[in-house]
């Protein structure tokens, strides 16, 4: 439900650069605690994609009661690099500008009212950000003043004046104001447009938890909204081409009072925090994608914003439909462009989440509980669903494939020999998705049990073994050889390779064979049964897991399997996240437990969904 925001900052970058040339600011907020955040929501400013910006702000700074700038978090910006970090994305993107923001929502205005109000510490502060620019390669200065006083308003002006003055005789710095959505009659408006190089208008927060009620963080139109905001703005003489608004990337939660009432205006409370940002009533869009992709989605066309709900749960947020309109509406009103608060929360990583089902068109032809049709396939449980298999005719058109002979022979060739026949690199530089084929590591005819997609080499195995013939070796021979991991794909079988033991008492890894096992009554391979059939037809066979190889086998008479089950694929799909692979793809859906005979229906797809959703 949630889509990827990859694409929220692109959305933007898409719709602004099809407008005249003076709505093309995209200025990224960068939250500098989110390096502090966990898991996948640590964010640092390498993090930010310098191609998706024309500003980055790094927020926050402070202004000490002599008026020099005062650094809030020495370890954050200098030990850990944030500055350094921030003034190195202009390597990446030249024409990006970077700026320093203080003030903010917690700073007040007592330290900033008396410094406008003085003569000498106005001279600091100018002094003080122009050296601080200059020290860490910054392009300017953001002034985030939400609520002057009404006192304030002249010396506001004064400071703003005087500072421009100075930035202008001194390397030319832009200033940059960012002010609250309402225009505050402390505003100097039309004084405050012609000194301003940008105006930032905090488009967020019209409705908060704290209310009682369900409500919209941002709405696009509405009594208090995006549009009642800009357009008073534009009202009181601001320039349309210096003005911005903010885009959120985040959303507010509430606990509905009935979870039978989850409309607008809900009685409700302060709802849940997210596992990366911890801040109750608030979830970043990075949160809301990765955990509660799976609540109802509901767009409200009036205010142009979508909300979802989920139980009790209800978030208001911004999604790719909203941005894209706020995006539009920025165009239509000449505006310099739009402000996101904030990047870091932005699915800046691409999370593990890609749940890739392949099925195996010619399950259709299966008897009995066998038999598996694609309107058979939970689409809640798949993010791609891969139709195999149609092959190639030789002028190179797609070829449909009715013999299941045919399709089988297309599926062993697929099966690469040598990876080293791969040109790494390239193919991650055009492929959107790379699924290794992370099974069939140990042939049926060998003589001796084995496991058909061990996650890690054995202890009994050779260094060969361990280094060449499980999943672990084969992702890392990938990632080394220089894939993205973002878009490598795991596999995990849904079937295992079976064996007739030599001596049913010996049933350990290992052992002696005689032969491969037996077709499987649905899927007719020899020495191969689908997790159904494994299910359905020996129930009362024992199983053991390998702790070192994190798979089970099971044995039943002289029956031996070497499978994967719900401890199994849950262990890869903890290990996909631990490496930040785009998630794991299913071979084949049609073989998982549809009938029930383990547990649950579609038990390890659903395992396997269920663990993609923990945190990571």
């Amino acid at each position: 439900m949630f889509q990827k925001s990859i694409i929220f900052i692109a959305t933007i970058l898409v719709t602004v650069s099809y407008t005249s040339a003076k709505t093309d600011k995209i200025v990224c907020f960068y939250a500098n605690w989110a390096v502090y955040r966990e898991g996948l929501g640590k964010f640092t400013p390498d993090n930010i994609d310098a191609s998706l910006c024309t500003h980055v702000h790094y927020a926050f700074l402070g202004v000490n009661p002599d008026g020099t700038i005062k650094i809030l978090d020495p370890w954050c910006d200098i030990n850990l690099g944030g500055f350094a970090k921030t003034a190195a994305l202009k390597e990446i993107n030249p024409n990006l500008k970077t700026l320093i923001t203080i003030g903010g929502y917690n700073a007040g205005h007592a330290i900033l009212d008396g410094i406008a109000a003085s003569s000498k510490l106005r001279q600091n502060l100018i002094l003080s950000a122009m050296e601080f620019c200059t020290q860490y390669g910054f392009d300017g200065l953001d002034i985030d003043w939400m609520y002057p006083a009404i006192s304030d308003k002249a010396n506001f002006v004064t400071l703003l004046q005087e500072m421009k003055a100075a930035f202008e005789e001194n390397g030319d710095f832009i200033l940059s104001v960012t002010a609250s959505a309402n225009p505050l009659s402390s505003y100097d408006i039309p004084a405050i447009t012609k000194i301003a190089d940008l105006i930032n208008l905090v488009t967020y927060d019209y409705h908060t938890p704290y209310e009682g009620v369900t409500g919209y963080n941002a709405p696009l139109y509405g009594p208090a909204s995006v549009n009642s905001s800009v357009a008073a703005w534009l009202a009181r003489g601001v320039d349309a081409e210096k003005l911005t608004f903010s885009v959120a990337f985040y959303g507010h939660t509430y606990s509905l009072a009935n979870p039978n009432n989850h409309g607008v205006n809900a009685p409700a409370t302060a709802g849940i925090g997210g596992p990366y940002t911890k801040n109750p009533g608030s979830l970043g869009f990075n949160e809301l994608s990765e955990f509660y992709s799976d609540w109802e989605r509901v767009w409200d066309d009036g205010a142009k914003v979508p909300y979802s709900f989920s139980g009790a749960n209800w978030a208001s947020f911004d999604d790719v439909e909203s941005i894209g309109l706020k995006a539009k509406f920025a165009k239509e009103q000449g505006l310099a462009g739009v402000a996101i608060w904030s990047v870091d929360t932005d699915d800046f990583r691409g999370a593990t989440d890609k749940v890739i089902c392949y099925y195996a068109s010619w399950a259709v032809m299966r008897p009995g509980n066998g038999k598996f049709l694609p309107e058979d396939i939970n689409p809640n449980l798949c993010t791609h669903v891969n139709y195999a298999f149609a092959g190639l005719n030789t002028d190179g058109t797609l070829k449909i494939l009715d013999e299941e002979n045919d399709v089988n022979q297309v599926a062993v060739n697929s099966i690469p020999g040598e990876v080293g026949g791969y040109d790494i690199p390239t193919m991650s530089n055009v492929l959107d998705l790379i699924n290794v084929m992370t099974y069939d590591f140990h042939a049926i005819w060998a003589g001796f049990t084995s496991e058909n997609s061990p996650l890690y080499g054995g202890v009994n195995e050779s260094d060969w073994q361990q280094q060449n013939r499980n999943a672990d070796a084969a992702i890392r021979y990938w990632l080394d050889g220089g894939a993205d991991p973002q878009k490598v794909a795991l596999g995990v079988a849904f079937y295992g390779h079976s064996f007739i033991l030599q001596n049913p008492s010996n049933n350990g890894l290992n052992a002696p064979t005689i032969s491969p096992g037996d077709p499987g009554e649905y899927t007719q391979n020899l020495g191969s049964l689908g997790y159904n059939e494994i299910c359905e037809f020996h129930p009362q066979g024992t199983v053991v897991f390998l702790e070192d190889m994190k798979v089970p086998y099971l044995y039943d008479g002289s029956f031996w399997i070497g499978f994967d089950n719900e401890e199994s694929v849950t262990y890869k799909v903890q290990y996909a996240k631990e490496k930040n692979l785009a998630g794991v793809f299913i071979w084949s859906i049609e073989t998982d437990d549809m009938h029930e005979f383990c547990g649950e229906k579609n038990g390890l797809l659903k395992t396997i969904n269920n663990e993609i959703k923990n945190l990571q």
